[in-house]
């Protein structure tokens, strides 16, 4: 992920930053999936799925530093999914006609021996 400094020490402490890259994504599952009728299978189906795909990220960041070790800040990313959306699996964006989902991350940092 990228960091590009938009603007530094507005109102004080306060920075604003956009931020960009790609996000690696991969995943691996397995579903196990009987149907049994009085007792008996019927059906049984066993399937694994393997994803590996990138995602583009961006979006706008704010950082405010209280002092020499402790900032605060907020993230406020956009992802867009780099592989067809034919296919369906845990963070495809599949059900999103645009494919494109965002997320908003508040935190504080705290800074060991910063001088």
């Amino acid at each position: 992920m990228a960091r590009y400094t938009l603007a530094s020490k507005l109102w004080g402490n306060l920075q604003l930053d956009a931020l960009g890259g790609t996000v690696l994504f991969w995943s691996q599952g397995k579903s196990d999936f009987t149907r049994t009728e009085d007792g008996v299978i019927t059906l049984r189906s066993i399937s694994t799925t393997k994803v590996r795909n990138a995602i583009l990220a961006v979006g706008p960041s704010a950082r405010y530093e209280f002092g020499r070790h402790l900032a605060g800040f907020a993230d406020w990313m956009f992802y867009k999914n780099l592989q067809s959306s034919s296919l369906v699996y845990p963070g495809s964006n599949s059900t999103n006609k645009n494919g494109i989902t965002n997320s908003v991350n508040l935190g504080i940092r705290y800074r060991f021996g910063y001088r």
